[in-house]
């Protein structure tokens, strides 16, 4: 992760959806931020800084071609801004 806007911020939380070749949401898993301090050390990132970090989940849906991954992570800013990015990712 990169923090590009000048303003720290905390990491709430980091969720994984999996969606079948429909687009019908099969799964989805959540870590919140007392896990990701647990597992990292820490969910704050400094402003314009970048991070690197491994985060596990478990997941019982089976990764299959046409299906979807997205990663969703909210942040709350030093301003109070409470902000989403997600990426998505298609198995070909």
């Amino acid at each position: 992760m990169t923090e590009s806007g000048g303003v720290g911020c905390h990491i709430n939380f980091a969720r994984l959806e999996v969606f079948r070749a429909t687009g019908e949401l099969e799964e989805r898993q959540e870590i919140g931020a007392g896990n990701i301090k647990a597992s990292v050390g820490d969910n704050r990132l400094e402003a314009n800084t970048s991070e690197e970090a491994s985060l596990m989940f478990l997941f019982r849906a089976t990764v299959k071609k046409g299906r979807k991954l997205r990663l969703t992570m909210g942040f709350t800013g030093d301003n109070g801004r409470n902000m989403e990015e997600t990426q998505a990712f298609v198995f070909t």
